[in-house]
């Protein structure tokens, strides 16, 4: 019987397969499986975290102008000092001030002089219309000069608080807690009512901690 070349090849590959599939599985395959180590899963909490680049940032911050104008006496503090509220940093020469504030102080005691003088003119002017020896308008106008002495009183006594308040405002004092900058003024210079910087305070306790983040991390 011929066969072709197509045939003898399949006969050749059947015979191979059925002599490899029916020796015996080779020693290594017949032996025990190797041991293999199992560990059970760690249950554990994960914490989902960004991290992000920010910088500290003072709750408050102002700068230090004095409420006067004037020649500064003296400087109290040192540059980069912590501070407490209330803390004189700076003196104003208070001389002209004071001036001011006794004059006002005069002007209100020859206020007061004069009220009671109107005031004791009023009171006779009235006994006199009643007797018939003053006329109604000549005691209009000791009223009137009364009224005048009162309103000079509030006057007076108004220029003497401002002009306390102005004896106060030559010290300059710390508003709140916290390290002052480096003085921008020196003894001796003139500094210019709610103008000029004298120096620049920060807060240091608490303090802002500042990041920027993308709206879809904030939203997550």
């Amino acid at each position: 019987m011929q066969l072709s070349v197509w045939q003898l090849r399949n006969t050749v590959l059947r015979a191979f397969l059925a002599a490899l599939f029916s020796s015996p599985l080779p020693a290594l395959a017949q032996q025990q499986a190797f041991p293999v180590d199992v560990s059970k899963p760690l249950v554990r909490t994960i914490v989902d975290w960004d991290e992000y680049t920010g910088r500290f940032q003072a709750v408050q911050r102002v700068e230090i102008r004095p409420r006067v104008s004037g020649y500064i006496d003296e400087i109290l503090f040192r540059d980069g000092q912590l501070v407490k509220k209330g803390d004189l940093l700076m003196r104003i020469d208070p001389r002209p001030f004071k001036t001011t504030l006794d004059s006002a102080t005069a002007q209100l005691a020859s206020a007061e002089a004069e009220q009671r003088r109107t005031r004791i003119e009023l009171e006779r002017g009235q006994e006199l219309v009643e007797s018939g020896a003053l006329s109604v308008q000549v005691l209009d106008e000791r009223l009137a000069a009364s009224l005048r002495a009162d309103a000079e009183i509030v006057i007076a006594a108004a220029a003497i608080r401002s002009a306390e308040l102005n004896v106060e405002f030559t010290e300059v004092r710390a508003p709140f807690d916290g390290r002052i900058s480096d003085r921008a003024v020196n003894i001796g210079a003139l500094v210019v009512e709610n103008n000029s910087v004298i120096a620049t305070l920060i807060a240091t306790d608490p303090i802002y901690l500042e990041f920027t983040g993308s709206e879809a991390d904030i939203m997550k």
